[in-house]
């Protein structure tokens, strides 16, 4: 979180100032190479405030849980999705510019980038994608799938944090990919 942004003092105190910073960077810095990979650098922007207030909503969020559930630490699941909630809640990717026709031929659902970065950012921080998939590949095409239909849903219907983390445990039942253990 920027230095200069002090509401909900309280969540420092019960997640360090460090921890926070590192999240605002995860998110800033994903957002930012997520536009760049997608090509659409020149008409886009990441805004730092909405970040910001991406932030106190999810350490909020997990501080009032860790409190009702009496737990330490929160598994991954509940981290990738009340991060993705808030994400695709707050928008924190800004269009600046309109888009010319070769942006929109490379990237034709410009006006859904919150949501695709979104359902990024709820699997890469629930699954560990970097190692190989535990499915063949003919049942991996139908999580591109099931991303095109999620993202319906997260344009067009209304999302809560519950019902990703349970979507997540659900993927879990055969999994794809192997889930991240290391709870937040």
């Amino acid at each position: 979180m920027k230095p200069d942004n002090r509401s909900y003092e309280y969540l420092i105190k019960h997640f360090t100032e460090k921890e926070i910073k590192d999240r605002f960077l995860v998110i800033y810095n994903g957002a930012r190479e997520y536009i760049q990979q997608a090509g659409i650098s020149e008409c886009t922007a990441v805004n730092e405030f909405i970040i910001d207030e991406i932030l106190l909503d999810y350490y909020a969020d997990i501080d009032r849980l860790k409190d009702f559930h009496n737990i330490e630490l929160a598994e991954p699941k509940k981290v990738a999705a009340y991060t993705s909630y808030w994400i695709q809640k707050r928008k924190p990717i800004q269009l600046i510019k309109n888009p010319d026709e070769e942006t929109l031929r490379k990237y034709p659902q410009i006006n859904w980038i919150n949501e695709n970065f979104a359902i990024s950012i709820l699997f890469s921080m629930a699954f560990d994608m970097a190692k190989p998939p535990l499915v063949p590949a003919g049942i991996l095409i139908r999580l591109t799938e099931f991303q095109k239909s999620l993202r319906y849903y997260f344009t067009f219907r209304h999302v809560n944090a519950q019902m990703l983390e349970l979507l997540l445990k659900g993927i879990d039942v055969l999994p794809m990919y192997p889930s991240i253990t290391a709870e937040a």
